[in-house]
């Protein structure tokens, strides 16, 4: 299994070994390869969130990370993912390295630091890129672009421009309101 820290590749990690327990077959093994946190390319650091990151032909260079995973981490893993689900949680994210679940506002903070950091009107693309870009959460864009829609229908933001037709929801321009 392929896997990184990233919030939605952990949970397929969790919820496949705990399927895999569920099978109750004790001769399975694990192989995985988990992504490396960075690396050093070209004199510089190199930092992929998720495997979504790395380029196809790249993903050979990985496999002298593959490990066979003790009994003891499949056994966790699968216990960890059990506790999850009783849990039923709109959201898991990794804190500090481990998955966690949280309230579907669990990110509205980050948003709202950025936003207070705008000018009266701005670009919301522009908002998530920084987002994604200086906090390295592990989540996409699409789920910034739906709690901002929260924002906006609580009425802390109103919209400037609409999105182009053939274009994502956030290519608009958002105000602020005092």
């Amino acid at each position: 299994m392929w896997y990184s820290n990233q919030p939605d590749e952990i949970c397929g990690l969790y919820w496949f070994i705990n399927l895999l327990k569920s099978w109750k077959q004790p001769s399975i093994k694990v192989a995985l390869i988990k992504l490396p946190e960075w690396e050093i390319g070209d004199a510089t650091i190199i930092r992929h969130s998720g495997w979504g990151e790395v380029e196809p032909e790249k993903w050979h260079n990985y496999l002298g990370l593959q490990e066979t995973a003790p009994e003891a981490p499949i056994n966790a893993i699968a216990l960890r993912w059990s506790e999850l689900q009783k849990e039923n949680a709109p959201l898991r994210s990794v804190i500090n390295g481990r998955l966690q679940s949280v309230p579907e506002s669990f990110y509205d903070d980050f948003i709202l630091r950025e936003i207070a950091l705008e000018k009266d009107e701005f670009r919301e693309a522009n908002l998530i890129g920084k987002i994604l870009g200086k906090y390295q959460l592990g989540i996409g864009d699409g789920w910034l672009a739906l709690r901002i829609e929260k924002i906006i229908c609580a009425g802390n933001l109103e919209v400037v421009t609409s999105a182009p037709k053939d274009g994502p929801s956030y290519h608009r321009v958002l105000k602020k309101k005092n």
